[in-house]
């Protein structure tokens, strides 16, 4: 008997395939098991998963008989959304599942489930994550990518998104979606500050259409901030700072013209105050500006300089000329500077930021920096880094303070290579006079700069035994090289 089911299922097949489905039997088919056509059904069921499934053959236009397994079918996410040559081609089958073999309600997906945890033959199922790696064919239209684009993102799935070429610019052109650090947005039109800089792309038509699909996708770059909305300041200025904290080196820093760099003046007028300090310190470290160095021997030597690593110079600063940093560094080696033009370049265009208000928001500063001190090692675990007390090249006045505390470090200290190598240059000045001035400056400069200083002029003395002892307050590393540098060497 279940032979001749066999036979009729086969035969039911070839002649009205979307109808056959409902000839066969799925597990919540079956009888209670006291029944006695329960026995039957079994039979079939099983009969079904090894006979039918590996004998059935359906009539494919364009291909002829084909078994289940010379086809494939698409996950129920993708109906619509990609074609059927693109699914026979990820599948690598021949042809696919043709539409007349399935039936409206679906039973044939009931079926094939079954089938397929049975160990029968089925077609090979085309899921969402094999689907999406068509984003990275050329030959795709814009508006099957949003297609494609809108269902990975319906169902959460980002890694595919973000690695192929599937974004198309107006040109046709193909592009990842831009990650944070990259210097490259998206725009409905080349204008504001992205496209003053050089890196807004116009994107495809297909993108601003008013689908449910291109909507979705739209919404997901904006969060992205990979497509700013009405040219967007704020969004580009986020992304160049992405670049800065991501480092201030490599082909992805910009070295802007004077009118790029009064537009992003006036962008930053539309940062929100909360944010304008932070994203101004790495956006400083992610643009090039004109300045200038002094080698050795007091050569002075042009170049690009991140103005978060510059110094202003004197005709910037808010201070007189003989009070600047600038005086009182002089010709010292190795401190970049900013170009005083940047004094008439920031005049111009209204309204927005002075020259020394702005620079000095890009991370420009008037005074030395200080820094952690690269000295500093783990002694203990979970416990913050101590800076030896005997540090090659070190002050000897702190070796011997800290002897006295009985200390064998300090917590926390910071150093000032640029204070020290002013310090050292004004020492080693040979004009008496100007030695003086120069002198003078620096007090200045420390003096004006002390709120900042003083947040860091003393530290923990510390003794190392199985944990930091406290032995009491000492200056801190910067200070005493100062004091050393200027009253005098030890």
């Amino acid at each position: 008997m279940s032979d001749l089911w066999k036979a009729a299922a086969l035969w039911q097949f070839r002649r009205d395939p979307a109808r056959a489905w409902r000839t066969v039997s799925l597990p919540d088919d079956m009888r209670d098991s006291r029944d006695p056509v329960a026995a039957l059904e079994r039979l079939l069921l099983d009969r079904a998963r090894a006979g039918v499934s590996h004998g059935l053959v359906l009539d494919v236009p364009g291909y002829g008989p084909l078994g289940l397994d010379d086809l494939a079918v698409e996950d129920e996410t993708l109906v619509g959304v990609v074609t059927e040559e693109e699914i026979s081609r990820v599948a690598e089958r021949t042809a696919v599942l043709p539409k007349v073999a399935r039936d409206e309600d679906g039973r044939w997906r009931e079926v094939l489930a079954d089938w397929e945890n049975h160990d029968s033959a089925v077609p090979v199922t085309v899921g969402l994550d094999d689907a999406l790696r068509l984003l990275d064919d050329e030959t795709r239209s814009p508006q099957a990518n949003i297609r494609l684009a809108a269902v990975g993102l319906a169902s959460n799935i980002y890694s595919s998104l973000l690695s192929s070429r599937w974004l198309v610019d107006s040109s046709g052109g193909r592009h990842r979606v831009p990650r944070p650090a990259e210097p490259a947005v998206f725009t409905d039109a080349p204008r504001g500050l992205g496209a003053s800089l050089g890196f807004s792309r116009e994107i495809h038509p297909a993108f601003l259409a008013d689908t449910d699909e291109a909507r979705s996708v739209r919404t997901w770059l904006r969060k992205r901030e990979a497509l700013p909305t009405d040219a967007d300041a704020v969004a580009v200025i986020r992304r160049l700072a992405a670049i800065g904290a991501a480092g201030s080196s490599g082909p992805n820093v910009l070295r802007l013209t004077d009118d790029q760099l009064i537009e992003l003046r006036d962008g930053f007028a539309r940062v929100p105050d909360h944010e304008r300090e932070t994203l101004g310190r790495d956006v400083g470290q992610a643009i090039r500006l004109q300045g200038h160095r002094y080698d050795r021997a007091g050569k002075r030597e042009d170049i690009d300089v991140a103005p978060a690593r510059a110094y202003l110079p004197a005709r910037l600063d808010s201070s007189e000329r003989e009070e600047s940093f600038a005086f009182a560094a002089g010709r010292t080696a190795g401190l970049v500077w900013l170009r005083p033009r940047y004094a008439e370049v920031l005049q111009r265009g209204g309204a927005g930021m002075g020259a020394r208000k702005f620079l000095r928001l890009l991370g420009a500063e008037t005074a030395p920096r200080l820094r952690r001190h690269p000295g500093a090692r783990e002694r203990f675990t979970q416990s913050p880094k101590g800076l030896p007390a005997a540090v090659i090249s070190g002050p000897r006045a702190r070796t011997d303070a800290l002897r006295v505390l009985e200390a064998t470090f300090t917590l926390d200290d910071y150093e000032s290579p640029d204070l020290r190598a002013v310090a050292s240059g004004i020492a080693a000045e040979q004009d008496p006079q100007l030695r003086r001035r120069r002198a003078a400056a620096l007090f200045h400069v420390l003096g004006r700069a002390w709120s900042r200083f003083s947040d860091h002029d003393e530290v923990d003395a510390v003794h190392d035994y199985y944990a930091w002892q406290n032995r009491g307050r000492t200056a801190a590393f910067w200070l005493w090289f100062a004091r050393h540098t200027m009253v005098g060497r030890r």
